[in-house]
């Protein structure tokens, strides 16, 4: 499934790319602004839908190698991210009322503002990188609770990159809050 959603992502933006995405609003045909619209909600709702199913998965993995209040963590955390990542997708087509208005800007009506969904997706970027660094500890304690596991746990800890990039995401959050 997530090789579909994956296929889809990057057949949508390359799409995009072919009928002028990226280039200057002059050189890009009317007819296709509609088109870019569509195709770029559908890229970034796969795309956020194929990282929510990656991240099932690994926590898949690690309930097979917990248990007891490891196991219970890891279901909170699976809960969270299942959550905050599936809203964020969904924001993609509903942030605007009426929800066309998503991918055509020329039609009436009303759109949250913009810092609206781009600092949610700040704190969804940011939790799920301290979610990741937690499930990393987590399966830390448990290594030395559980000698069987010792010998596959260690290989799931990447503490470094999670803890400076969920740092990073929530220094940029409070640091330049958008308007």
């Amino acid at each position: 499934m997530i090789k579909f959603l994956l296929l889809a992502s990057c057949s949508a933006s390359t799409t995009n790319a072919r009928l002028g995405f990226g280039l200057h609003n002059q050189e890009v045909a009317f007819e296709n602004l509609l088109t870019f619209g569509i195709l770029s909600n559908v890229s970034g709702f796969t795309s956020i839908i194929a990282v929510a199913c990656s991240k099932t998965s690994f926590a898949i993995t690690l309930l097979r190698l917990a248990d007891g209040w490891v196991k219970w963590f890891i279901i909170g955390l699976l809960f969270l991210l299942n959550t905050t990542h599936y809203l964020s997708a969904l924001f993609f087509w509903v942030s605007c009322n009426p929800p066309a208005k998503t991918y055509n800007v020329l039609l009436p009506g009303d759109c949250w503002p913009t810092s609206v969904t781009v600092n949610y997706s700040l704190f969804v970027g940011g939790m799920a990188n301290s979610a990741l660094s937690s499930c990393d500890t987590t399966t830390d304690a448990a290594q030395h609770q559980h000698a069987p596991h010792s010998a596959t746990l260690p290989l799931l800890s990447y503490h470094g990159e999670s803890c400076s990039a969920s740092t990073c995401t929530t220094e940029r959050r409070s640091a330049w809050p958008l308007p």
